[in-house]
């Protein structure tokens, strides 16, 4: 079963773009700090703390699920 297959049947539209959402600032995290070299740069945290929102709201998802 695709990804794809997977959230349809598991999540909603929103939860899937959340996902997609996660994925991307995932990638968009490793090319900065590579590009900037170090943890601490301003662009680089200000991306993992968007990548944290994502997988606090996805934790809480799948709390929701799981009752």
């Amino acid at each position: 079963m695709s990804n794809r297959e997977n959230c349809t049947i598991s999540l909603s539209q929103n939860d899937c773009d959340l996902q997609r959402t996660t994925e991307v600032l995932r990638e968009k995290l490793v090319q900065i700090f590579f590009s900037e070299g170090s943890f601490t740069s301003p662009a680089v945290l200000e991306i993992s703390q968007q990548l944290d929102d994502c997988i606090v709201a996805t934790q809480k998802i799948l709390l929701r699920l799981t009752k």
